[in-house]
């Protein structure tokens, strides 16, 4: 029976002007020879691998890693997994490089964000600004340049050598593992749901990255890029029987089907 494992990091995020710690979920299935992780947190943090021992697996023992888009605090511990092929979207790496690009670039970055971001409350745009100016640069150098901290750079160019694995392309995933588009949050979002003996594993990321967007559909839980298709890809992964995994918050069941037990946590066997 598949077993998926929940692991916990966080990230400092300051919200008007209070800063607290953002949960950041990295999910890891073991099913039969397969060792799957989906998303990694925010720039390799060491606690990813320490979670990792403490379940008494290493980084070289993860067989495939799925991303569901291209933001810092999900992709940032690719790095700890160099010769692990990845899984991701072509088309979301595209739009986030360049969105970033652009960012960096232009000079009134609170109004540039607004155009993005309209809904948003000035002082949230504010908090949000100054962490970008942080750490943008540092994530388009990591994403521009191959050798930069053994990062493995995602090309413009489907390239094998470069350690992703395009969805866009013709290839083999675990056939446990079913990727749905879930735009909104991003253009080119992607969810997965990974087929157990019981039920589904549906990992949302940011398409619903906290629980509370299943039950009050609050918009302000993360920026997205076009509310509208957001709530859509909400409903989508709420039409799916099973165990969602929020981007930033604790798995929890969503199960359709009568009489199914499966005991939601830390560990989950489904």
């Amino acid at each position: 029976m598949p077993i998926a494992h929940i692991i916990l990091t966080s990230m400092p995020i300051t919200v008007m002007g209070k800063t607290s710690r953002l949960p950041c979920i990295s999910t890891l299935v073991e099913n039969g020879k397969n060792l799957m992780l989906f998303d990694t947190g925010l720039y390799g943090q060491t606690d990813l691998l320490s979670a990792l021992t403490k379940l008494g697996f290493s980084a070289g023992d993860i067989t495939h890693i799925f991303n569901t888009h291209f933001h810092s605090d999900h992709v940032g511990g690719n790095e700890l997994f160099k010769d692990t092929p990845k899984f991701a979207s072509k088309k979301e790496f595209r739009l986030s490089l360049k969105w970033l690009v652009d960012f960096t670039q232009t000079k009134d970055k609170s109004q540039f964000m607004k155009g993005y971001f309209p809904y948003l409350d000035d002082s949230i745009i504010i908090d949000r600004r100054d962490s970008l100016i942080e750490h943008s640069e540092r994530v388009i150098k990591k994403w521009r340049n191959i050798d930069d901290d053994n990062f493995e750079v995602i090309t413009e160019k489907y390239m094998k050598d470069d350690g992703y694995i395009w969805l866009d392309e013709e290839v083999k995933i675990p056939e446990c593992v079913t990727p749905i588009e879930t735009p909104g949050h991003t253009k080119h979002h992607i969810s997965y749901i990974v087929k157990g003996k019981k039920t589904n594993l549906i990992i949302a990321g940011d398409a619903l990255s906290r629980r509370m967007v299943a039950s009050n559909g609050d918009i302000f839980d993360e920026p997205h890029i076009d509310l509208k298709t957001h709530k859509e890809s909400v409903k989508k992964l709420l039409s799916i029987s099973g165990v969602i995994v929020p981007g930033h918050d604790r798995p929890f069941g969503n199960f359709n089907e009568s009489g199914l037990k499966v005991k939601v946590g830390k560990r989950v066997e489904f």
